[in-house]
C-alpha cells in the first residue's frame, strides 16, 4: 500500500514520533496513513532510504520497531553485537579454531 520517495524527494529527517533517527546509515521518511478501508488511519510508517555512495545495500529496516518502547537502543543494540560477533570470529580465526568457533560465530551473522 505504500510506495518508495523518489530519490529526488528532500528526506524528512524525523521518527514519527519526532525524535531524530540515529542511525548513520539511513534517512528516515515518515508517511501519514489515510484510510484504507484497512484500519490504518493515522499510522505512521517509516521507510528508510540508504545514503548514496554506501557500498552495500543495508537490510531493510522493520517499520514496527519504531513502535517499541526501547526503538532508541535497537542500533546501539545491533552495532554491539556486530562487533562482538567480528571480534570473536578473528579471535576463533586466529586460534584455527575452526570447529565450533568459526562455525558458531559465522552462523550468529545471520
Amino acid at each position: 500500500p505504500y510506495s518508495l520517495p523518489s530519490k529526488s524527494s528532500q528526506p524528512a529527517c524525523s521518527v514519527g514520533d519526532g525524535s531524530s533517527s540515529s542511525s548513520p546509515l539511513v534517512q528516515s521518511h515518515t508517511k501519514e496513513g489515510g484510510n484504507s478501508g484497512k484500519g490504518h488511519g493515522g499510522s505512521h510508517v517509516e521507510v528508510e532510504e540508504t545514503k548514496p555512495g554506501l557500498p552495500f545495500t543495508p537490510q531493510r529496516e522493520i517499520a514496527a520497531n519504531a513502535l517499541l518502547p526501547y526503538a532508541h537502543k535497537l542500533d546501539g543494540e545491533a552495532l554491539y553485537h556486530l562487533r562482538m560477533i567480528k571480534t570473536n570470529l578473528a579471535r576463533s580465526f586466529a586460534a584455527g579454531d575452526l570447529h565450533p568457533g568459526l562455525t558458531s560465530w559465522s552462523i550468529r551473522l545471520r
